[in-house]
């Protein structure tokens, strides 16, 4: 799949850009990473995915079809914070694109994953919380947010990390992206954008991925990775997000 559509698509979970810290397995345990086999590409895409019940996972729409590439089988990869080896490994082709998924736009960039069997919980694997209640009608504006995956972890890496990594994007959120970015006319109300501050943002090999806040001790997926700037994301700019409560009847209509 390709790494640049428009500002960049990102093909694994959502991975801090500037500040990377290596986890142990316990640190995100609703984090899956995609191992995506393409019609007649050679070799693996990466992406990330959330892990929302015992067989049921969200990602970007952009990872099983980013209007050039299609794919055709995902291997995904939970409880190990290794890409290529350990956890529990279970492959799937039913991918549930958002029915009105653009890819000319970016616009609605998210699927839900189908796992053929349930997965075995454990201190490792869980999953995270959706928004509920009052949270439906959150901007989330002002609010931290965390990201995690096996994206890279600085501009100069040449692919997707096989160790996870995480760490705080940003703290701004709204519904449009600042001027400057070539995205900002991709962002919509179904866009959560992180400003970028600190030079801290989602890289490539990051799509798909959770960005999450803590309530109430409870970490609650608010977002997943679709774009930030192509080869830039150690420079400040804004990062761009699937706005999960905007998409929370087609999630919940899939679980």
């Amino acid at each position: 799949m390709k790494e640049t559509i428009l500002a960049v698509l990102l093909f694994a979970a959502a991975v801090t850009a500037y500040v990377a810290l290596y986890l142990n397995t316990n640190s995100h345990p609703y984090l899956a990473a995609l191992l995506i086999s393409l019609w007649n590409v050679a070799g693996n895409s990466v992406c990330g995915a959330s892990l929302v019940s015992a067989n049921r996972a969200v990602t970007a729409a952009h990872c099983w079809y980013d209007g050039n590439f299609q794919a055709r089988e995902i291997t995904v990869v939970l409880g190990s914070r290794y890409l290529l080896s350990g956890g529990q490994r279970i492959s799937t082709s039913r991918v549930f694109m958002h029915p009105q998924w653009n890819t000319a736009n970016l616009r609605n960039d998210i699927a839900v994953i189908y796992l053929p069997r349930n997965v075995q919980f454990s201190n490792q694997v869980q999953p995270i919380a959706l928004p509920s209640g009052s949270m439906l009608y959150e901007s989330f504006a002002g609010s931290w947010a965390m990201a995690a995956g096996f994206g890279k972890t600085n501009d100069q890496q040449a692919g997707a990390s096989t160790i996870m990594s995480d760490g705080e994007p940003a703290g701004d959120f709204g519904g449009e992206l600042p001027g400057g970015v070539r995205a900002h006319r991709r962002s919509v109300q179904h866009t959560i954008c992180t400003s970028g501050s600190g030079r801290v943002g989602v890289c490539s090999g990051d799509s798909g991925g959770p960005l999450f806040i803590v309530r109430n001790g409870q970490r609650v997926l608010i977002g997943v990775t679709s774009f930030a700037a192509s080869n830039a994301c150690q420079q400040g700019h804004p990062s761009g997000f699937a706005r999960v409560t905007s998409f929370n009847n087609f999630i919940r209509s899939h679980m």
